[in-house]
């Protein structure tokens, strides 16, 4: 069974099939993680190894031997230098990771040790450098359920590594499909309510206990209180128009049916809107009704208007906007205008790009401009 672990460990330590160095481009000597080890793997040898191989871009990855480290083999993937996120950092960062573990299989290999690559000198912010590193990992484990691999993430920083547990804790939760019986992959893509993600401004989730059993009483009995907008939830068009339909008015239709997730990274023009329908309508043209996007992805004003003449049912993200957090008001006229039901607060990590059913259906709330729901992506086998 293949695994996926967070190790406060030095990565020279790890006896894994393979470790991963944090290379640059040139494959040369540097310092950090790359400098630890080709210090312990001998400088010479692995210099002399680099050399022959002569460079390698970022986002891909090359092997060499481990020489001295108690690992057999030392995968050097190119990770990106953070800018801004907005120069296909999250794309090649993934790249580097997949690279990695496309090499480790191709070369027999069945665990493997990563540092968080380029999140040191390169800049990468931390969480987001986490959040690719394991969506990586996860897409990798779905896409080769039978090939077995070990991988392990070596980080000595405490705070570090508690961040990577916490995601990697909640893609166990969220995103690892079940297998059932029927052949289906089920994939969570929901928050968890009371640690969900809020909107700047709108009130956070409470729950109060109402009765426990611990304390006598015949049953635990909660109560909550919660904003329509908070975590994984739908806006009907009465959200920006007040003469739009309510959550209750919206034909359930729209929210079951299949649906294409894509992927894309900072601001969604016009013509990614087009990449993204066009992929949608070649894979499925039922699929391309409604489209999810996996990423840190902003819906440009332009974007939505393509999104509106194409006449798409849903559209989905893992922002709590879809548009602009700092002025969403004209994304959100445009698309719920064009009675298109936005689905905010997704979590799409570990989840591949394709065609899959979606059951996004919201709680019955009458006369409200929007509801939280249980958000479940399907995967029936061909």
């Amino acid at each position: 069974m293949s695994t996926i672990t967070i190790q406060k460990i030095g990565i020279t330590q790890l006896a894994t099939d393979a470790v991963v160095n944090a290379a640059n481009s040139g494959l040369r000597h540097g310092t950090g993680v790359c400098g630890n080890i080709f210090h312990a793997a001998g400088v010479a040898q692995m210099t002399a190894a680099c050399n022959k191989i002569g460079g390698c871009e970022v986002g891909a990855a090359v092997i060499t031997p481990g020489f001295n480290l108690p690992a057999k083999y030392v995968i050097h993937a190119v990770g990106p230098i953070y800018s801004d996120g907005k120069h296909n950092e999250a794309k090649l960062l993934y790249s580097a990771y997949k690279q990695s573990l496309l090499l480790a299989k191709e070369n027999g290999l069945h665990s493997i040790g990563f540092p968080l690559i380029s999140a040191g000198i390169f800049g990468y912010p931390k969480e987001e450098a986490w959040q690719k590193a394991l969506e990586a990992c996860q897409d990798f484990l779905v896409a080769n359920p039978d090939y077995e691999m070990d991988i392990v993430f070596a980080v000595l920083d405490d705070t570090i590594k508690a961040i990577g547990e916490r995601l990697l804790a909640d893609m166990g939760r969220k995103a690892e499909p079940a297998r059932k019986k029927t052949g289906m992959k089920l994939y969570d893509i929901s928050q968890e309510v009371f640690s969900c993600a809020v909107y700047p401004g709108d009130p956070s989730p409470e729950r109060e206990v109402m009765l426990s059993i611990a304390d006598g009483a015949v049953c635990n009995l909660t109560a909550f209180r919660m904003c329509a907008h908070n975590g994984t939830h739908v806006d009907a068009p009465f959200h920006f128009l007040n003469d739009g339909k309510k959550i209750d008015q919206v034909d359930l239709a729209r929210f079951v049916g299949f649906a294409y997730v894509a992927e894309a990274e900072g601001e969604v023009t016009a013509d990614v809107a087009r990449r993204i329908l066009k992929e949608a309508r070649e894979c499925d043209a039922e699929a391309a009704e409604r489209i999810l996007v996996k990423g840190k992805a902003t819906v440009t004003l332009e974007a939505a208007k393509v999104f509106a003449e194409a006449g798409i049912k849903l559209y989905g993200n893992e922002s709590q906007t879809v548009g602009p957090e700092d002025a969403p008001m004209q994304v959100h006229l445009t698309m719920l205008g064009a009675e298109i039901v936005l689905l905010e607060g997704i979590r799409l990590a570990g989840v591949p790009v394709g065609k899959y059913l979606l059951d996004t259906a919201p709680i019955n709330l009458g006369g409200a401009d929007g509801a939280p729901c249980r958000a479940i992506l399907i995967a029936l086998d061909d």
